[in-house]
């Protein structure tokens, strides 16, 4: 059992330390034993996590790290997982708090041991594995200012060593950094003094030291969580080997959450991101859901940016298509107010770019009823065919007189005929066809592919170039628009798909033509009436120039 009696500890006793005498050693060089025992990191208590040195813990007030840091230890004094990370090591936790009684530290333990359903044995083996050391009413500090204003040790740390050597603890956790410091009159100075001190402690017990710090106002307001996310200076991030920050997940979160992730009514979202591990590789954030006291995670999956904003557009079109399922109707403005998607604004318009420029969504007008003021219209998804609710009426069956107009549904196909752009003519259709007039566009869908005929000022020159006489408007051969109307020019009557126009435009690692700068380009293009869509594939359509 730990012994925290305040005799042991010396505690009313801690004043600064003599100051020491350094006097330089001979020059030593290491030796070859030395360089074969030395270990690239000192020893692990979690893996990816925690590890015999320094980490600072960064979370704004009333944010719950506290609870979290409890629930942490009785994982590490179990060995269960913590966040998903092996225990390497399981020990005993020493908390020494300026904040929070020991009596409230014991009814939060108790509530964590419940949340978990810890059998007896485990219930006995973590209340004697995590000891709480209450100075929330006198001054304790790692360091202090001398008569003279100078930052000094006090005797805090080398009592702490004394008395708790040789009791198996793997972390001590100082709450907060605030009250061991020597104030914030000089900041770096005060907390590379901290920071000094810690590190007394992790040489004397082999543990590691946390410190919870506080994060600045601005920093928590905008959801900073870089490993200098803390108020006051650099000197604890920088002095840190590990430093993580605790953030909350509101309705304006920058953060993009992870597949699965969703808040239901009384639980409550954070991030935990590792921002530094000096002792391994980058870690993905982890997303913690919390309800009472009991706590689970969810592991970010790291994709890039248009990964994204394609899955973003995902989830937009399921939600109006599953909104309208139920006769609700979203214009852009009134889905961002909704704050049903769990998207930014900023990831929540992208969303609707790419929808927009893709054609899976549209602008439908709404059902005279739900029309008020201004708000004649809605984002209708195209994909949705249900009935009724504002879908699109089946097209009427043809009278038995038009069917035997109708060409048969087998068409044969026109032989290939060698051009320079090697596009295949399409059949040719007499103005004295059978087929009725209103019946003509059902037979190209049929499988006719049409012929287009470029107007008389178009011309492809020796570069392959489509000119076209004088317009409004020319695109650079070798912008990114330019480009894409070459490549759709080049295919002819036949068209482009856009898994082809992206494929040729962005391919081979090419910069600044990324799928979603492609759709927009295509959305200026046929604004321009340059390029027109047909059976899920672009054409171009001659009436604009190339500059």
């Amino acid at each position: 059992m730990l012994d925290l009696t305040t005799q042991n500890c010396k505690l009313n006793q801690s004043k600064p330390a003599a100051l020491a005498v350094v006097h330089a050693p001979e020059f030593q060089p290491f030796s070859h034993e030395e360089l074969a025992a030395a270990r690239l990191a000192p020893t692990c208590f979690v893996e990816n996590y925690l590890y015999a040195d320094l980490a600072l813990v960064c979370a704004a007030g009333g944010t719950g790290k506290t609870t979290m840091l409890i629930h942490e230890a009785v994982c590490i004094a179990l060995g269960f997982p913590v966040w998903g990370n092996r225990v390497a090591q399981p020990g005993k936790t020493l908390f020494i708090t300026a904040e929070d009684s020991r009596e409230l530290f014991a009814a939060r333990l108790r509530e964590v041991m419940d949340a978990l359903r810890l059998t007896d044995v485990e219930r006995a083996r973590a209340v004697a594995s995590i000891a709480v050391w209450d100075v929330s009413d006198q001054v304790a500090r790692l360091a202090c200012l001398d008569s003279a204003g100078n930052i000094q040790l006090t005797t805090l740390a080398d009592d702490i060593v004394a008395t708790f050597k040789d009791q198996g603890i793997v972390q001590v956790v100082f709450d907060p950094a605030i009250s061991f410091g020597p104030g914030e009159r000089l900041v770096n100075d005060a907390e590379q003094a901290v920071v000094l001190a810690a590190r007394r402690i992790i040489r004397g017990l082999n543990c590691c030291v946390r410190i919870t710090h506080h994060t600045g106002k601005a920093n928590a307001r905008n959801g900073a969580i870089d490993q200098y996310a803390g108020r006051g200076g650099s000197a604890f991030a920088d002095g840190a080997r590990m430093v993580t920050i605790l953030s909350t997940l509101g309705d304006d979160s920058p953060f993009a959450l992870p597949d699965g992730f969703t808040l239901q009514e009384g639980e409550s979202g954070f991030i935990l991101a590792r921002a530094k591990l000096s002792y391994c590789a980058p870690q993905p954030n982890i997303f913690i859901r919390r309800s009472g006291y009991h706590f689970d995670h969810v592991i970010e999956e790291r994709i890039s940016k248009d990964e994204l904003a394609t899955r973003d557009a995902a989830t937009i079109d399921a939600f109006l298509v599953s909104e309208l399922d139920q006769g609700r109707r979203y214009t852009a403005r009134s889905l961002e107010d909704s704050g049903k998607t769990g998207l930014t604004r900023q990831r929540l318009r992208a969303a609707l770019a790419i929808l927009e420029t893709s054609e899976r969504i549209l602008t439908a007008t709404l059902p005279k009823e739900q029309q008020r003021g201004a708000r004649k219209t809605y984002l209708h998804p195209c994909r949705y065919c249900a009935k009724p609710s504002g879908a699109i009426d089946e097209k009427p069956m043809p009278s038995e007189s038009a069917k035997s107009l109708i060409a048969p549904s087998v068409i044969i196909a026109p032989p290939y005929r060698e051009k320079e752009n090697g596009a295949i003519d399409a059949v040719s259709l007499s103005p004295d066809s059978p087929i009725a007039p209103n019946l003509l566009a059902q037979y190209r869908r049929n499988g006719a592919i049409e012929e287009t005929i470029p107007p008389e000022s178009t011309k492809v020159t020796s570069e392959g170039l489509c000119s076209v006489g004088s317009g409004n408007r020319t695109f650079s051969p070798d912008s990114r628009p330019g480009r894409i109307l070459t490549h759709i020019t080049g295919a002819g009557a036949f068209g482009a798909r856009d898994d082809d126009i992206a494929r040729h435009i962005g391919g081979n690692g090419k910069k600044g033509a990324t799928p979603k700068l492609i759709q927009m380009d295509l959305a200026m293009l046929r604004k321009a009436g340059v390029i027109v869509r047909q059976d899920g594939r672009w054409i171009a359509t001659g009436s604009d120039a190339h500059g």
